[in-house]
């Protein structure tokens, strides 16, 4: 998925080389073979009782690839063993075992159980709270970490109250950087629910508060900014930014058109939000909602336009990518500060098209036949943190 600001802010802390030029996206049977390789890896690793670092590397890198694969529910199954085989380290090796739940809750969200998606999310954040100190960055962040984890199951009102709660804990803390991220994802729901003048109001608050200075705070009130003036109509406010905005190219691209809310059909622009959600009806009219998932790889060049945009992979009858193809090439990322001649950055990202699951009445398995929507995740860079081995 595009770039939170969580998730800019935790990559602002490391160092990172030039981007080399852009690599050839992985083939099909490139993946299939990683799959093989892993698989094997990993039951050489199960079968002499390996270290838990290796277990938890080694599962983790095996689940990715049958995610890559589209095997969400063989990814899941990978998961979940290596997290009953060393549930028991948690104590020794929280990070390790958090990673686990993390990368399980992240495969949940595309297969559509987002009770699973919910309760992993809720372990890791217990696994850290209980094992890691209060100072670790990953701990501090969990209150942010965990209203995303409401806003995407469309709990709007939930994920608000949570940002406010962590807003006030933080600056009671005097973490003002911190104060200052939750504060901005108030604002960025306010803009998605299309209240630009209440989203005003924190941005002013922000930038006039302790952390108004901090480069990565100020860079995103900026683009948060422009978001509100679009809203209201002001097309030139993407121009005034990307005159003053080069991002660092350690980081993914900053999105500055990027719609925020529910993990839904109602995040992709007009047209593609429609024909979307007519191919959902179909879905749902024929009764069947099968996981539609596709690979779509692009360049972002150094002036942040969207180029070469192309489906390198997927299931089924591809044809419902083409809304999606567009709205990407359509997108307006900022500047990026790259050497002359650089032809930019290259991304993948996968898009699944699911229903959500739920047991229905009479039933003890869970089906899909909720609503139809669209989850999108950034593969170019790791769906987890694996701690080094």
């Amino acid at each position: 998925m595009s770039l939170s600001l969580v998730a800019a802010l935790a990559l602002m802390q490391t160092a990172a080389p030039t981007p080399a030029p852009p690599p050839a996206p992985a083939s099909d049977s490139d993946i299939v073979v990683r799959g093989k390789r892993t698989a094997a890896a990993l039951a050489a690793c199960i079968d002499r009782q390996c270290p838990t670092e290796d277990d938890v590397r080694l599962s983790i890198a095996h689940a990715e690839s049958q995610f890559a694969e589209g095997k969400y529910r063989d990814a899941r199954s990978t998961l979940q063993q290596s997290i009953s085989r060393n549930r028991d380290a948690a104590s020794r090796l929280p990070r390790h075992v958090a990673a686990l739940h993390e990368a399980y809750s992240t495969v949940s969200l595309h297969y559509g159980d987002m009770d699973d998606y919910q309760r992993a999310m809720s372990n890791q954040a217990e696994v850290l709270r209980s094992y890691l100190p209060d100072s670790a960055t990953e701990v501090q962040l969990l209150p942010i970490r965990l209203g995303d984890a409401s806003l995407k199951r469309g709990y709007t009102y939930e994920a608000r109250r949570q940002y406010r709660s962590a807003e006030r804990e933080f600056r009671e803390r005097g973490e003002h950087r911190l104060a200052a991220v939750a504060a901005l994802r108030r604002a960025t729901l306010d803009i998605a629910q299309g209240n630009p003048s209440l989203a005003r109001e924190i941005l002013r608050e922000v930038d006039t508060g302790p952390a108004a200075n901090d480069p990565a705070i100020r860079t995103y009130s900026a683009v948060l900014a422009t978001r509100v003036d679009i809203s209201k109509g002001d097309d030139a406010a993407v121009d005034r930014l990307l005159t003053a905005l080069r991002t660092d190219p350690a980081g993914p691209p900053l999105l500055l058109d990027e719609a925020v809310g529910p993990a839904s059909l109602a995040s992709a622009k007009r047209p593609t939000q429609r024909a979307l959600e007519l191919r959902a009806e179909m879905m749902q009219a024929r009764g069947s909602t099968p996981i539609q998932w596709a690979d779509i790889g692009f360049m972002v060049a150094p002036d942040g336009s969207v180029g070469d945009v192309e489906v390198l992979r997927g299931n089924r009858i591809l044809g419902w990518t083409k809304p999606i193809v567009e709205q990407v090439a359509s997108r307006r990322y900022a500047p990026i500060a790259l050497e002359p001649g650089h032809p930019g950055l290259y991304r993948v990202e996968r898009f699944t098209l699911r229903a959500s699951r739920a047991v229905q009445t009479g039933s003890i398995i869970k089906s899909p036949t909720g609503p139809v929507t669209l989850e999108i995740l950034d593969l170019t860079r790791s769906t987890t943190t694996t701690p080094p081995a």
